[in-house]
């Protein structure tokens, strides 16, 4: 599993990031592809609840997981996107075709 992060400069928070990934999706690892992270801010410095992080996961022979979140900062996007992820993936490879 290749974790990229995109249009984003924090290196703490991305680091966190990859950490909550791999941990979150450790155990499907094996079936995985290529992980895009992008953590933007929707309407620059104007402020407001405009953080958003989306995540788009590969698997090889089936179609992506993706998932997006929305938040007052990149800390609660980010955060919101991976549970999300690991929800998504939990329904994706505990379906019977995975099995």
């Amino acid at each position: 599993m290749k974790i990229l992060l995109k249009s984003f400069d924090g290196s703490a928070l991305g680091q966190k990031v990859i950490q909550k990934l791999q941990a979150s999706l450790s155990h499907w690892a094996d079936r995985l592809g290529q992980v895009v992270v992008r953590i933007v801010d929707l309407n620059g410095p104007k402020g407001g609840v405009d953080k958003a992080c989306s995540i788009l996961v590969e698997v090889p022979r089936r179609e992506p997981l993706r998932v997006t979140a929305i938040g007052s900062d990149y800390v609660t996007a980010t955060n919101l996107a991976i549970h999300r992820l690991g929800r998504v993936a939990y329904r994706a490879f505990n379906r019977r075709a995975f099995q």
